[in-house]
């Protein structure tokens, strides 16, 4: 059987999953003979239930897009990261990018002059292309309360880059930045750790003994 349709066959995901490809795959062995398409299958039953499949789809992606919204607002409150990033479309007004770390995909506006040609983004420091490592930071907006959203900015001058990344000076202990700017209600560039240094501080006990030492300076 496969090696018979294997030429025609088409689908958009797995055909034992959702009930949209079992749709799909009526029409199509309807639509090359293979067999009719049951009489409650009329063309207004199946736009119908097109319809509701696809209006179905677009609220689980728009419940998808904020819950990720949600929780990235939630871990990146308090916080200044400066993060890499890669290009991975060059628009006129800006450029998609995704942030490997974090595994967010966005769209960044970044003011410049757009080259159709060859798909260049040029600004005062910097030209952007596909696929080009950038620097960005993050952190919530939070001008309106009832709506904070995640701020993302391209770093456009390279010089920023080296001073943006230098690990700033903090009055608790090293390993506990983030405590440090929610206590003092400023936002404080972090450059977070990396798995493998996160890893290290745990074998080392390095987590315990900042949060015991914390916990000591709270108390006194």
């Amino acid at each position: 059987y496969q090696r018979r349709v294997r030429a025609i066959y088409t689908h958009f995901t797995s055909p034992i999953r959702r009930y949209a490809d079992v749709i799909v795959h009526r029409m199509l062995a309807a639509s090359i003979g293979l067999y009719s398409l049951p009489h409650t299958l009329d063309k207004g039953k199946i736009i119908k239930i097109g319809d509701n499949i696809n209006y179905r789809h677009r609220m689980a992606q728009h419940a998808s897009r904020a819950s990720a919204e949600f929780y990235s607002i939630l871990y990146f409150r308090g916080k200044k990261v400066v993060e890499e990033a890669h290009v991975i479309r060059v628009k006129e007004n800006g450029l998609s990018i995704i942030i490997p770390r974090y595994g967010l995909e966005t769209v960044v506006k970044v003011k410049g002059v757009f080259e159709e040609k060859t798909e260049e983004l040029k600004t005062t420091h910097s030209t952007f292309t596909m696929f080009q490592k950038i620097f960005v930071t993050i952190c919530v907006n939070e001008e309106d309360p009832n709506k904070p959203f995640l701020d993302l900015a391209v770093i456009d001058d390279p010089s920023q880059i080296t001073s943006l990344l230098a690990p700033s000076t903090t009055t608790l202990p090293p390993a506990s930045p983030s405590l440090t700017t929610a206590a003092e209600g400023t936002f404080d560039t972090e450059v977070l750790p990396s798995p493998s240094e996160l890893l290290e501080k745990v074998k080392t006990g390095g987590h315990s003994q900042t949060a015991i030492s914390v916990q000591s300076d709270q108390k006194k």
